[in-house]
């Protein structure tokens, strides 16, 4: 019953698709999730937890009191003191010494970001151990605002809660002469572009030899992801539109080009699009470069635009509009326009069963 409800849910989105391409899309998608299922052997994995287990309940209750006793102080003392991307000095010398405290050999600095860390357990009543290597990761930085940085994405409360869990869980796997190990990885800079400190300690290799690697984040309601793209924070491009222009005295603006009057016909003609494209799509921009004084025609202005959508290939039609947008914009005011596509984040799948 699980397979057939998880097939049923999962093929919706198939039928929404508009165009050949966006249907194999889909199809691929489908492939995907249904080889991740049969891999993780899913229903088995439900069952498992769903059942009555004692000893996971010790586990559960430890990591409650770690939460209520000290990280829950731990998260609000991070949520007091933020720090932006690969800046969080602070926060992670107060996760670190939290782990260290409880058994966990800390080490910062790596994959060469000074703010990235490997936290591993140390066990005491287990040698030999090849066990299966469990890694949970901590994000912990914070918003830019114009004024200062702030937390409105739960980071300062993530670390803590998956620290909890990982000190519960090693704790009980020492305890009980259990084969396993825990890692727990901190990854900087989530909030930045390009690259998050994830794909960089990636392609560094930090992440080798961990058979799962998981990560809690706080939401501010309770949701279940429906099966398919977009489980998180959507496919994200990020992109840079430079323009050029020349510069003139205002009171002669003719005899120049105004680079900022084309960003503001590009913020134009995207709230023109808006109408045209699917209503899960997300084109997040700012002005970085306007102008040097009010008298002078701005020869050079900049616009920096996160453009998201849940599926990868319809997130290139988005792109598609959105870089059209800019060529019309510097098509209309006489300027020339570069586009830089600076940075890509890829959403994970998700299964509607697990």
């Amino acid at each position: 019953m699980l397979r057939f409800l998880f097939v049923v849910l999962a093929l919706t989105p198939l039928f929404a698709q508009e165009t050949p391409t966006e249907r194999q899309a889909a199809r691929d998608v489908l492939q995907k999730i249904d080889a991740l299922e049969k891999s993780l052997h899913v229903a088995d994995l439900v069952a498992q937890l769903t059942a009555a287990n004692p000893e996971r309940d010790q586990v559960v209750a430890r990591a409650k009191q770690l939460m209520d006793t000290e990280m829950l102080a731990l998260g609000d003392d991070i949520t007091r003191n933020p720090e932006i991307g690969f800046k969080e000095d602070r926060s992670i010398r107060k996760l670190m010494q939290s782990l260290e405290k409880h058994g966990f050999e800390t080490e910062a600095g790596i994959a060469g970001l000074r703010t990235a860390f490997i936290g591993r357990y140390k066990r005491r009543t287990l040698s030999g151990n090849t066990g299966p290597n469990l890694g949970v990761i901590l994000e912990y930085d914070a918003l830019r605002g114009t004024e200062r940085a702030f937390h409105g994405d739960q980071h300062s409360t993530q670390g803590p809660i998956g620290m909890a869990a990982a000190i519960a869980i090693a704790e009980y796997l020492d305890r009980k002469q259990l084969p396993g190990n825990v890692v727990v990885f901190g990854t900087p800079g989530e909030e930045m572009m390009p690259p998050e400190a994830k794909t960089v300690m990636y392609e560094a290799g930090v992440f080798k030899g961990i058979d799962v690697l998981m990560r809690s984040h706080s939401f501010s309601s309770t949701v279940r992801a429906a099966p398919g793209f977009g489980t998180c924070c959507l496919n994200i491009n990020g992109v840079k539109y430079t323009f050029s222009g020349a510069p003139a005295h205002q009171m002669t603006p003719w005899a120049g080009r105004n680079a900022l009057e084309a960003v503001i016909h590009l913020f134009n003609n995207i709230d023109t699009i808006r109408g045209s494209i699917r209503p899960e799509a997300r084109i997040q921009g700012i002005i970085t470069e306007g102008g040097a004084a009010p008298n002078v025609v701005p020869d050079r202005a900049v616009a920096d635009f996160y453009v998201r959508y849940p599926d990868a290939v319809y997130l290139r039609q988005v792109q598609q509009f959105v870089d059209d947008a800019a060529r019309a914009a510097a098509l209309s005011t006489g300027t020339k326009v570069k586009i830089d596509l600076y940075g890509k984040d890829r959403d994970g799948i998700s299964i509607a069963t697990l």
